[in-house]
């Protein structure tokens, strides 16, 4: 595909995996989304960002004392990239 429909299909992915993330407290699965839409470099790509967005938001959350988000964000980050080491 070309870049920058890749790129957008990343986007997407991390927004996705953002929503699933509040409404789950875990990582949205390959299989969890409409596989036919993206490959699997899109998938990482995305969950790579949604790392980079829950960076963010965890820093908020500590600004606010939310302790149990931001342990939840860390957990999730610490699994990802435990699960990237793999490849």
């Amino acid at each position: 595909r070309p870049g920058s429909v890749s790129q957008l299909l990343e986007e997407m992915v991390t927004l996705h995996a953002f929503c699933h993330f509040f409404e789950t407290g875990r990582l949205v699965k390959f299989s969890e989304l409409r596989t036919g839409c993206f490959d699997d470099s899109e998938y990482i790509g995305g969950v790579i960002g949604l790392a980079q967005e829950l960076n963010q938001y965890s820093v908020e959350r500590s600004m606010a004392m939310d302790t149990a988000s931001v342990v939840l964000c860390r957990d999730l980050v610490d699994a990802l990239n435990g699960q990237l080491m793999t490849f």
